[in-house]
């Protein structure tokens, strides 16, 4: 748990920028900036919880500045993946399948995964840290009791 609150915190504030491009060709490209930053984190072995402040910016909006806490006993799976794959989820389940993003510089994000809805994310510059951390927090997952039981 020292582990994952140590990688967490030693984050900082991650910026980037999406390049956004439509290829049906119904709008024109687009660049959006983005910040988040975790602070305050929290890796309580007793309560198998995990607790943070997040900050995220999109453009020069705040859209998230709150506590934040999920329960490692309660996830599913923990998964890394390129921020671009998240926005292609989006943008697909917003009903733009065509609209693509590249990030620069490159960021990839740690999904904790409770359910299909409930997802908590944190973004590193390092691909290789990520995926520590992501297997630092499935070994907290396993020894709190959560994880995906399902055989298949």
């Amino acid at each position: 748990m020292q582990f994952i609150q140590d990688k967490l915190s030693g984050l900082g504030q991650v910026n980037y920028v999406a390049y956004n491009h439509d290829n049906a060709g119904e709008s024109e490209d687009w660049v959006t900036h983005f910040s988040t930053e975790d602070t305050n984190v929290v890796a309580d072995p007793a309560a198998c919880k995990i607790s943070y402040h997040e900050k995220r910016i999109k453009d020069d909006k705040v859209t998230s500045d709150a506590d934040f806490w999920f329960s490692l006993s309660e996830l599913q799976d923990v998964i890394v993946m390129p921020r671009e794959q998240l926005l292609k989820k989006v943008n697909t389940k917003d009903g733009h399948p065509s609209w693509d993003a590249r990030i620069d510089p490159p960021v990839y994000m740690l999904v904790a995964r409770k359910d299909e809805n409930t997802e908590w994310y944190f973004y590193f510059f390092d691909q290789d840290l990520a995926n520590r951390a992501a297997k630092a927090m499935v070994h907290g997952i396993e020894l709190c009791g959560g994880g995906n039981k399902s055989p298949f």
